[in-house]
């Protein structure tokens, strides 16, 4: 897994990572993110 940070690509190579567990952390917040902002986005065009 490749952990991008500061514009630097470092290889993830234990699950134990500090960079690993961050990565999951913010691959499922932004996962979130799109989906609440998909229904925001869908719900606009049913009041237009």
């Amino acid at each position: 897994m490749r952990v991008t940070k500061g514009g630097k690509t470092t290889l993830c190579l234990r699950k134990t990572d500090v960079n690993c567990k961050n990565l999951k952390n913010h691959m499922v917040i932004a996962k979130s993110l799109i989906l609440m902002r998909n229904e925001f986005v869908l719900r606009e065009f049913h009041l237009v």
